[in-house]
């Protein structure tokens, strides 16, 4: 059980913030999710994540401004973590893109909306890589405290696993977590051949490796061509514009397509004036990778969103 005292901190930094929020417009709403609401913050690792929420008869440039004072106060206090920035007339965007499992985390925005959480193996996939590359430094540094959040995601997805991996996960050790992270993607992922099993595995364990080592991620270009799942999983971490359209599968392209309704919904949500040189950046990067892999089904679908909504 965490004591009082760890956590003292997290509640006094949600009092300010709801205080601070209803000081610009008693209207606007602030909430924690994630690890504060489910019981498993760890301090020293744990940063507290906010969804902000403004209501139609909510003046948005107060909110901006809220957000804008919260950015200067992470400077000086970075126990807070991300903002997640939601327009109430603007909801159904985020709802259409967001990962079920990642939105399942922010408790308070389910309460507000009749969902359906039924999820994919693909979108289960893409859910546990995002958190893998967060948490894969804590991981390798302090794996035994990292249990907790990684047993619970077990849990989440465990109804599409089978009994051989489940057993496994049931004798989950912090020695061989990251492992065990891995297994389930590459399972999750579609990969039914002893060989594709393998070499998937292999790739992603060099990929965390590198974000844990803090390697260039840009010398895992050479391995793009003959491997797409490198470009479907790093899409949003390596920049592949000079590289050929790479042939997909279908099961990449469903991972890829879940990857930039991430990034869509992660632009939306974080678009604030403090954002929005890096926001345009991005947007132009995404662009030009989905004008030039024109194979990609869905490529014309989110260049229109990306162009008219963001």
């Amino acid at each position: 059980m965490i004591s009082y005292l760890g956590l003292k901190p997290y509640h006094m930094t949600l009092s300010l913030v709801k205080f601070g929020a209803s000081y610009y417009d008693s209207k606007l709403e602030i909430w924690p999710r994630n690890s504060y609401v489910f019981d498993a913050i760890e301090p020293g690792f744990s940063d507290l994540d906010l969804t902000l929420y403004v209501p139609k008869q909510c003046d948005a440039s107060k909110a901006y401004k809220f957000l804008y004072l919260i950015d200067k106060f992470r400077k000086i206090w970075p126990l807070i973590g991300e903002v997640n920035l939601y327009f109430e007339n603007e909801l159904s965007f985020c709802l259409k893109h967001i990962n079920k499992l990642e939105l399942s985390r922010d408790k308070f925005l389910v309460k507000r909306m009749n969902y359906d959480f039924k999820f994919s193996a693909s979108e289960a996939a893409v859910f546990l890589f995002r958190q893998l590359e967060k948490d894969v430094k804590n991981l390798a540094r302090f794996p035994q405290r990292r249990l907790k959040k990684w047993n619970y995601h077990f849990e989440q997805v465990q109804h599409l696993l089978p009994e051989n991996l489940k057993n496994q996960l049931l004798d989950l050790q912090h020695k061989n977590l990251v492992d065990s992270i891995v297994s389930v993607i590459v399972f999750l992922c579609g990969a039914n051949h002893s060989i594709f099993i393998n070499d998937l595995n292999e790739k992603l364990q060099m990929y965390f490796e590198f974000l844990i080592k803090d390697v260039d991620l840009s010398k895992l270009r050479p391995l793009v061509v003959k491997d797409p799942w490198i470009y479907v999983f790093a899409i949003h971490k390596i920049s592949f514009l000079e590289i050929a359209p790479v042939t997909l599968s279908i099961a990449q392209q469903q991972i890829l397509s879940l990857q930039i309704k991430w990034e869509l919904w992660g632009l939306k949500t974080q678009l604030n004036e403090q954002n929005a040189q890096r926001i345009s950046t991005h947007k132009k990067y995404l662009l030009e990778k989905l004008e030039k892999q024109n194979q990609f089904q869905c490529s014309a679908e989110f260049v229109n969103i990306i162009e008219t909504q963001l």
